[in-house]
């Protein structure tokens, strides 16, 4: 591919640098990072109070060799096509990494825009995983592995967040004896309270409401 080139700003040096091996990186993910060389161009300027600042200004160097040859089956490359697909569709310029077991095929969106990838509370990334294996199973049927699609690490954060939710409505159904009804949620969402709570002591969990405003409802276990 030969040179790869960044010109990039920040609020400061190290912010500059950082955005500037980011770049790079963006556009040939292969590159390690120690192989990245960087040029200040600009110091840049905090000003007194905002006013006169002047941002800092890197450059980025690479030399860039064609991407590794990758050790993956039919489907895994199928796949790593129709995400490579969506990306560029919804212009979101990200590269795809992509895992693969015995059990499924992970897909992981980094770099470029992720915010459109993963759209509001996730819903794009959970259609384009739906989609992804509803491919995978009308071409494999049974017998098709689980695909899981993530941007950025958009769903551990998320399965955090959920887990703190449930857990403290869990408390509060124990605590006062009433349901506690949690605010609409995707099918994925809800999937994820309904499995932490499954095994939960004292209470229970069931779902209401019509798509696209269901919501899960957490009950005492004597209420269920």
């Amino acid at each position: 591919m030969g040179e790869l080139r960044a010109e990039v700003e920040g609020s400061d040096v190290a912010e500059a640098r950082a955005r500037a091996i980011e770049e790079i990186r963006r556009q040939a993910p292969w590159v390690e990072e120690d192989d990245v060389r960087l040029q200040v161009v600009e110091e840049g300027e905090r000003g007194l109070l905002g006013i006169g600042a002047r941002p800092a200004r890197v450059v980025a160097f690479a030399q860039v060799s064609e991407p590794p040859k990758r050790d993956e089956s039919e489907l895994a490359v199928s796949v790593r096509d129709y995400a490579e697909r969506v990306a560029r569709a919804i212009g979101a310029e990200s590269h795809v990494e992509l895992s693969e077991d015995a059990e499924g095929i992970t897909v992981l969106f980094a770099g470029g825009d992720l915010g459109v990838l993963i759209g509001r509370r996730g819903q794009t990334i959970e259609a384009i995983e739906q989609l992804a294996n509803a491919i995978v199973y009308h071409q494999l049927g049974p017998e098709s592995k689980r695909i899981t699609v993530d941007a950025g690490g958009y769903r551990e954060r998320q399965k955090v967040a959920l887990s703190h939710a449930a857990l403290q409505a869990a408390k509060r159904a124990i605590s006062s004896g009433e349901r506690q009804a949690l605010e609409q949620m995707s099918p994925f969402e809800r999937r994820l309270v309904h499995e932490r709570l499954k095994e939960y002591p004292g209470v229970t969990t069931t779902s209401e409401g019509t798509d696209p405003n269901r919501y899960v409802v957490v009950l005492p276990a004597d209420e269920a």
